[in-house]
């Protein structure tokens, strides 16, 4: 999907083909579903955040649960002696 390209104009470019075993396929370029891909993701991201975001502002009370450092973080057995 190019910065041109709107969701709206890849979907209706989308072409039909009937397979042999009588499926209906859509066919779509293979640049337009790399971009399509991409613009899911990013919306999966988007709403990740969006959840993450409301949990915050919820308050620390409401975060008990969730662990806010890496547990990696916590165990300072990696912290080179040297630095």
């Amino acid at each position: 999907m190019t910065s041109e390209q709107t969701l709206s104009q890849i979907l209706t470019s989308v072409q039909f083909a009937n397979a042999p075993d009588g499926r209906r396929l859509a066919v779509l370029d293979a640049d337009d579903w790399a971009g399509l891909i991409e613009w899911l993701e990013n919306t999966e991201d988007h709403r990740v955040i969006q959840a993450a975001s409301e949990r915050l502002r919820a308050g620390p009370e409401r975060l008990a649960h969730y662990h806010l450092r890496p547990r990696w973080m916590s165990d300072k057995s990696w912290i080179d002696p040297e630095i």
